[in-house]
């Protein structure tokens, strides 16, 4: 069931904000409101030779500061009320930044873990032929996110650059040699560090001895312990979809991620 914005966490938030700061309804309501949502099926034909159908998304919520931008995941409860809220927050993040951009945000509900890479190629190339009339460097700009990574976004570069020419501002976080940026991997989970090391400062508190537990150990979580590693915090317990680890002296992070 589809879920209004009224009654999501983003819907919650902005309509508390609107009332603190004396805006108006029509305010809220705009930034409550999605300009463009897609719904796409891509049928592919499985290893196996099964047809099998994936529901794809794609969710522009406002480009009024710059084209959208936002990631795409590859996840089993990927639906469109989550691809919704978090293009919604990408709208707010990229403003909070102070950069060009609005907020957009992607998903195709599907489980990577259990597809192959030549399945993966074919479902993403085929979400690009689906939409690409409605994304690209002047209107949205897809990245990274759960479940996918640089090799996902080298597959949705080629197939727009095969429709439209070499392309490389359609989508961030794709391998070095096609023209992405170093550090692109780590931007995430270093960037909790960041916003950590704020936090203390703005407490007035030290982060040396203090403890921490990371859901996720994926890419950005990976990198968020290196991180928050690196700032004196000992990381005590790990997470993911499939076990967890717990260690008082602190979670050897180089065994952890050779599994």
């Amino acid at each position: 069931m589809t879920e209004s914005h009224a009654t999501t966490a983003y819907g919650r938030s902005v309509t508390e904000a609107c009332r603190r700061l004396g805006y108006s309804k029509t305010v809220e309501t705009l930034l409550t409101l999605a300009a463009l949502e897609i719904k796409v099926e891509i049928p592919i034909v499985r290893d196996n030779g099964e047809l099998a159908i994936f529901t794809g998304y794609r969710v522009q919520h406002q480009n009024a500061r710059g084209p959208c931008k936002g990631g795409l995941r590859y996840h089993p409860q990927v639906d469109i009320d989550d691809v919704r809220e978090l293009a919604s927050l990408m709208t707010m993040k990229t403003a909070l930044a102070g950069i060009p951009l609005g907020g957009g945000k992607g998903g195709i509900a599907c489980n990577p873990h259990e597809m192959s890479q030549r399945e993966l190629e074919t479902l993403t190339r085929k979400f690009v032929k689906r939409i690409h009339r409605e994304i690209g460097p002047n209107s949205d700009i897809m990245a990274p996110d759960v479940g996918t990574n640089a090799q996902t976004m080298g597959w949705i570069h080629s197939e727009y650059s095969a429709i439209y020419g070499h392309s490389p501002a359609a989508v961030t976080g794709k391998p070095l040699a096609l023209g992405g940026s170093l550090g692109r991997d780590k931007a995430t989970g270093h960037g909790i560090g960041i916003v950590v090391t704020e936090y203390a400062r703005h407490r007035n508190t030290s982060l040396q001895g203090t403890t921490a537990v990371i859901q996720g150990f994926g890419n950005v979580g990976f990198h968020a312990a290196q991180a928050l590693t690196a700032l004196g915090v000992k990381v005590v317990a790990i997470s993911d979809s499939r076990s967890a680890v717990r260690r008082d002296a602190g979670v050897d992070l180089a065994a952890l991620s050779a599994q």
